[in-house]
């Protein structure tokens, strides 16, 4: 037997409700650990404490009143409405005041570490354009691979293709291509 079934049978011990097997465990228990013959005798004394208390006379109407009294107190409002402090979202005026600055501050830094379109992403001092700039070779030509030749061949027979087709499609459409090609 353990601590735990221990308490659970304290009351039917003393109340002598527990089989003989039970019984013996639990004397046998009682035998081996003196601490738990105190508990046992501690509510032994406090069971007949409470058998030999008198008996308290109340009125008629006692439970009657009683019953009204605590729906009454069921309805009350626990805490004075003017007591309260203002909420703003659920949180007191500074707080609230405080959390919107913080906001404030995070899109105004996200704001400024955005980089704009017109930025140059890369700066390049102009002691380094203009002093250490190499000079391209005048004869020679421009090396291209072969892959990269075929690849542009594929463009412009794909570029002529799609003019034509546009062309077909509709003269005016024709006319809009050569003004962005003149521009």
């Amino acid at each position: 037997m353990d601590r735990y079934q221990f308490e659970g049978y304290i009351s039917d011990y003393i109340e002598n409700s527990l089989s003989i097997a039970k019984r013996k465990e639990f004397e046998k228990y009682l035998a081996e650990h003196p601490e738990s013959k105190e508990q046992v005798e501690a509510l032994r004394s406090t069971i007949l404490q409470l058998k030999n208390l008198s008996t308290v006379k109340t009125s008629d109407e006692f439970m009657v009143k009683l019953q009204q009294r605590v729906a009454k107190q069921r309805y009350a409002v626990p805490v004075r409405q003017e007591n309260r402090m203002p909420m703003i979202f659920g949180f007191t005026p500074l707080t609230a005041g405080m959390m919107s600055l913080v906001v404030l501050a995070i899109v105004f830094v996200g704001y400024e570490l955005m980089p704009s379109r017109s930025s140059n992403p890369i700066a390049i001092p102009p002691q380094i354009t203009t002093n250490n700039v190499m000079p391209a070779p005048v004869n020679s030509a421009p090396m291209i691979s072969a892959s990269t030749e075929s690849a542009i061949a594929e463009a412009q027979e794909d570029s002529s293709v799609v003019e034509e087709d546009l062309q077909h499609i509709s003269p005016q459409l024709e006319e809009k291509i050569n003004y962005v090609k003149t521009q």
